[in-house]
């Protein structure tokens, strides 16, 4: 209420509003000891501020008692909260001890009886922002229940007053504040900054003893425990407590940011970039920002995780495609942030002189201001970039770059992370796939390299040893396929001709639909194509029908395509039947590839499977390689074993073997 005049809230439309509007905070428990409000002890502090020396709070003191000697009834327990719409003067000055009114304006402030959830009081602002309804205002408790947290203060006040034992626990409340229609959301801690209490004895103590009382300490969320050493019935607290709400926006929102962004699946998971959007909203306080992350920067094919696309940014480019060919223009924003490796701001706009296609994209797709900044990995090295964007002019400028800059680094991390494990991924999969220290012989790679650490370590530099190995035996297989190379010819001319006779049936739809020269003469050599196929074609003139399909008949059908309807339908049929990729008829060189596949696959699984058995009979080096079939190349010898040694027996067996 805040005894804010515009609003005339009742107290008791105040509690009722209150349950209704702060989900989390009634959340439908009291704590079981009896609680009254009193501003009795609020009283006897400012009688011992009568002889301050500090003359505002002399005067402040003063005129708080001289009221309060009016009314005596503040100076007992208050049942009734009509009592303080009657002596609204007096409550409103006894409020300023707490509350000074040079902050009400800004101040979102409440005053409760002792370990109430529900206030009597609020300020002005707390109450605009508590009863707005276009806000969601949520509670948040981190470690227990509202009233189980209230609960143990009450319990721990009890045991400080009587038994010595003065322990205290700020309540950590978070409110949560969220436009309903969209926004960003806000975050406030509630802070006790003043407490008025008195604990009142009804019944005699029980006795505690120091282990008793360490054993609650020990078990402190045991509230049983500690309501059966400190029984409700025995006590009742009076007294006034006063809170305020500290804005902690830009605090949760980075270490929900850092939360999240040390996750695994960070940048992958497209459902994490709407969260991490949601909380840069709240960060920068923008609510229609909008964020997008660019990591498929690389145009070095060395590195491997400059491949794995893990882009979502603001233009949707397409998969794969790197922000220098999606941003064609030399001096697009994407491309200064690259190139010089620092943050692009755009403000607005409409205010550049000489856009450039990627500024119009961005303009075009709803974004008037602009923020890229370069996300940095190991070696000050360009691993990626973080996009803002929003429809305001403005809305993003120096003030939310410098705050970006606190936050940075945690993306770069998360980008970096992501692409080392990828290129970890990488090199996995080629070691599964390919041979590159074969396992036979790794442990002697082991030993070079621990012997060049050694002297690296001891003399500061060091060569690298070659690796050499002496009198080993060669052992050579190959299985291949009879014929592949006529049978891929073969199935090589089928499609040719199946394409032609594609070209040759839309050229003759062209000669009746359309007055087109070159359609008679592409005719006559698309049939002189087909007659010299009748006959057994050489594997060097597929290149010639290639180039003839790709680089004349298609330019040419993409030409006269417009020119007909019919001829247009008859073009569309054409391409349809096409491979996508190749731009051919791709059908019995597919089968005859796919054939060869299945055939190496079995072969080279089956050496797999034999090379594993034969090993365990003398450790040996062992590849293979596949063409249009399989080949291996074995090596043995007692160079090649770290234990045991090698025998004219093991070369008989292997040869045997093989």
């Amino acid at each position: 209420m805040g005894m804010s005049k515009p609003s005339k809230l009742s107290l008791q439309e105040i509690f009722k509003q209150q349950n209704q509007r702060l989900n989390g905070l009634a959340d439908g428990a009291k704590i079981p000891y009896v609680t009254k409000l009193s501003f009795a002890p609020m009283l006897r502090f400012w009688e011992t501020k009568t002889q301050e020396d500090d003359a505002a709070v002399r005067l402040l003191a003063a005129e708080i008692l001289a009221k309060a000697k009016q009314t005596p009834a503040f100076w007992k327990p208050i049942e009734d909260l009509s009592l303080l719409e009657y002596h609204r003067d007096t409550f409103e000055l006894l409020m300023a001890g707490i509350f000074p009114p040079c902050l009400r304006a800004t101040q979102l402030g409440r005053a409760t009886k002792p370990f109430d959830l529900q206030a009597f009081f609020i300020t002005p602002p707390f109450e605009k922002m508590l009863f707005d309804q276009r806000l969601k205002c949520t509670v948040q408790q981190q470690k227990a229940s509202v009233s189980d947290m209230a609960t143990l203060r009450a319990c721990l006040l009890i045991l400080g007053e009587f038994y010595g034992e003065n322990r205290q626990l700020q309540p950590e409340l978070t409110f949560t504040i969220e436009p309903e229609n969209g926004g960003y959301r806000q975050h406030f801690k509630s802070l006790q900054v003043a407490q008025f209490f008195e604990v009142v004895k009804k019944k005699p103590l029980k006795k505690l003893s120091p282990k008793h009382i360490r054993q609650l300490f020990d078990n402190i969320f045991d509230l049983e425990a500690w309501l059966d050493a400190l029984p409700p019935s025995h006590f009742e607290i009076h007294g006034i407590a006063g809170y305020e709400l500290v804005d902690v926006t830009s605090e949760e929102s980075i270490s929900h940011l850092r939360s999240l962004l040390l996750q695994k699946d960070a940048l992958t998971n497209p459902q994490n970039i709407p969260k991490l959007e949601t909380l840069m909203k709240s960060y920068l306080r923008l609510p229609d920002l909008h964020l997008g992350i660019l990591t498929n920067l690389c145009q070095d094919d060395k590195n491997e995780a400059a491949r794995f696309n893990l882009s979502q940014g603001l233009l949707k480019t397409k998969p794969g495609t790197s922000i220098a060919n999606a941003s064609k223009s030399r001096l697009s924003v994407h491309e200064k942030a690259c190139k010089y490796q620092e943050f692009v701001l755009v403000e607005d706009f409409k205010k550049l002189d000489y856009p450039t296609p990627t500024d119009e994209a961005l303009k075009k797709a709803g974004f008037n201001s602009y923020l890229a900044a370069p996300l940095k990995g190991q070696g000050n090295q360009l691993i990626g970039l973080l996009e803002l964007g929003s429809p305001k002019a403005y809305d993003l400028n120096s003030f939310a770059e410098w705050q970006l800059r606190e936050i940075l680094p945690e993306f770069s991390r998360a980008v970096e992370r992501i692409l080392e494990e990828t290129n970890n991924r990488v090199e996995a999969i080629l070691r599964d796939k390919f041979t590159a220290i074969h396992p036979s012989v790794e442990w002697r790679f082991h030993q070079v390299a621990l012997r060049y650490l050694e002297r690296l370590d001891s003399k500061g530099k060091a060569v690298m040893e070659p690796i050499l190995f002496k009198d080993v035996y060669p052992i050579y297989g190959q299985v291949d396929i009879v014929s592949s190379s006529q049978t891929r010819n073969h199935a090589i001319q089928q499609d040719l001709v199946a394409h032609l006779n594609l070209v040759k049936m839309v050229l003759e739809v062209a000669q009746e639909k359309i007055d087109f020269p070159l359609v008679l003469r592409y005719l006559q050599r698309t049939g002189q194509q087909l007659e010299h196929l009748e006959d057994m074609m050489q594997s060097s003139e597929e290149p010639q029908f290639i180039d003839f399909i790709l680089n004349e008949i298609h330019p040419l059908f993409k030409e006269i395509a417009a020119k007909d309807p019919m001829l247009s339908q008859a073009v569309e049929r054409y391409f349809q039947q096409l491979d996508p990729r190749l731009g051919l008829v791709y059908d019995k060189r597919k089968a005859y590839e796919e054939s060869v596949s299945r055939i190496n696959d079995a072969l080279s699984d089956f050496l797999d499977a034999e090379d594993i058995r034969v090993q365990e009979m003398v450790p040996h080096y062992f590849e293979k390689y596949q063409t249009d079939g399989v080949q291996f190349e074995l090596y043995a010898g007692q160079s090649l074993l770290q234990n045991g040694h090698f025998s004219t027996l093991h070369l008989r067996n292997l040869r045997l073997w093989q």
